[in-house]
């Protein structure tokens, strides 16, 4: 289940989940570096690079996610990357189980996403931490979410020019 928790709390891609090593942490600036990713089947098996190279970025996470992570790794003892012999299937599978109907890895990184847009994180942040190509991937996939926070941002505006 902390392949899941990781997933909605930071966004990643579950390939690059995979690629991530214990070196990637950076436990100083509570950061993840996303800086690879790891193919879990086929004749090409193994870590490979990243989407594009806007997708090499650091990743904001908490105290409770290091935690989290030290108990893992005092658990599973994996040595070089976070999670071993996990499958995009069996997650898939797992979450099913949890939610009670079909929901697919990459869902919590759109979730993630939403979140973050809701909170009034700012777009082209939100775009940098997930690592797409552009400002444009971002606002295309989001753009239905906007039309909610322009009420939200109204509303601000309002109280700064005290209208």
């Amino acid at each position: 289940h902390f392949c899941i928790y990781l997933i909605a709390t930071t966004g990643l891609r579950f390939s690059e989940a995979m690629g991530l090593t214990w070196s990637d942490i950076d436990r100083d600036e509570l950061l993840l570096h996303v800086n690879k990713t790891y193919k879990v089947f086929g004749s090409d098996k193994g870590f490979q690079p990243t989407k594009n190279k806007h997708s090499i970025r650091y990743v904001p996470i908490n105290n409770t996610t290091i935690k989290l992570l030290d108990q893992y790794r005092l658990l599973f003892k994996t040595e070089t990357r976070i999670f071993e012999g996990i499958s995009n299937t069996a997650v898939n599978k797992t979450l099913k189980k949890l939610v009670g109907r079909n929901i697919h890895i990459h869902s919590l990184r759109h979730t993630y996403v939403s979140h973050l847009i809701s909170e009034g994180i700012d777009l082209f942040a939100i775009s940098k931490i997930v690592g797409h190509k552009d400002l444009n991937i971002t606002l295309s996939t989001y753009a239905h979410l906007l039309e909610d926070t322009k009420n939200k941002n109204n509303e601000i505006i309002r109280e700064l020019f005290g209208a």
